[in-house]
């Protein structure tokens, strides 16, 4: 299914139905003891991840990262964080930062679409800074 394919509750639905699966694994003694293995499955994820795109193969990106999005479900749980409502802070902080990056860009009379890499990421790294002092 492509990006922005999915409708807002799927992805609710999606997180809430791998916390479900994993809460009953661990009930039949399928999990981990502690957090700190979870990290390293996280990374062996991400490494999949990383692998099959330097191999061109879609369905293997598509594959890992569900992969890696359930260990992340996975290490929340074990972190005792609600992987919804960390995902939703994320997508806020995201939300706020971006807006002062437009906000600077307008400011500058630049166009985003025209910065290179190193110039966004200037721009992202101030509004890190500042969206603090907001």
């Amino acid at each position: 299914m492509g990006v922005g394919n999915t409708p807002d509750n799927k992805a609710n639905i999606a997180l809430s139905k791998a916390l479900r699966v994993q809460l009953d694994a661990r009930e039949l003694g399928f999990d981990w003891t502690s957090a700190l293995p979870v990290f390293d499955k996280v990374h062996e994820e991400l490494l999949e991840v990383k692998q099959a795109l330097l191999t061109g193969d879609l369905q293997g990106q598509e594959e890992e990262l569900g992969d890696l999005l359930f260990a992340a479900v996975n290490l929340a749980r074990h972190l005792q964080v609600s992987p919804e409502h960390a995902l939703l802070i994320a997508t806020h902080k995201f939300e706020c930062r971006f807006s002062l990056v437009k906000q600077m860009a307008r400011e500058q009379n630049l166009e985003l679409n025209g910065l290179t890499e190193q110039e966004l990421d200037h721009l992202w790294n101030k509004a890190k800074v500042d969206v603090g002092k907001v």
